[in-house]
Order: C-alpha cells, then sequence, then structure tokens
C-alpha cells in the first residue's frame, strides 16, 4: 500500500499492517467516550468499560488488532482503529518530556 502525501506515521504504520484502509473516513469520537459514571470519567471504548488506555497498552506490547477483538468481544477492529486516532489527537496537544 501507498501513503499519499507525507511519510507514514508510527500510528498509520501500525493500522497499515493490520489491514485498515487508510483512505476511509473515521471520526475516533465515534467510538471514544466519557462519562462521569464510567470507568470515573476515563476515555472509554463507547458502550463497554474497556478504557483506551487498556487498548493502547495491549498494541504497545504487541497485541494485534484480531488478539485485542478476541480478548475484548465488546471491542471491535475500527474501536482498535479509532484508538490509535483518538491517540495521534491527544499527541498533538501536549509534549512529554523525554528525558528526565
Amino acid at each position: 500500500m501507498e501513503t499519499k502525501g507525507p511519510e507514514a506515521g508510527p500510528a498509520e504504520q501500525v493500522l497499515r499492517a493490520e489491514g485498515y484502509d487508510m483512505e476511509a473516513s473515521m471520526k475516533w469520537q465515534d467510538y471514544i467516550s466519557s462519562d462521569p459514571e464510567v470507568c470515573h470519567g476515563r476515555a472509554c471504548i463507547t458502550g463497554t468499560r474497556v478504557m483506551a488506555t487498556v487498548i493502547l497498552d495491549s498494541l504497545a506490547e504487541g497485541m494485534g488488532a484480531e488478539e485485542i477483538v478476541e480478548h475484548y468481544p465488546a471491542v471491535s477492529r475500527e474501536a482498535v482503529h479509532a484508538t490509535l486516532l483518538y491517540a495521534a489527537e491527544l499527541a498533538k496537544e501536549r509534549v512529554a518530556p523525554l528525558s528526565e
């Protein structure tokens, strides 16, 4: 698959490796929500108590989307994709210190 525009970032590389159609438009807001009554208001996959951080930690540990869906049946592949898009959006908002 070819990337249009600038070189693909890490999140896009992961999504392409998982077989996602990067040309298809997706809004992470359709899959991620926050409710003060659910998981203390932490970002979760909509309609579940699966926090976005759980999905991101699973991806960071090397799990693929299919494996995550097997472990969390209420989570779809699209929700995993949306979680990466959500994280990418958050990363644009602030810079985390890279050294102590």
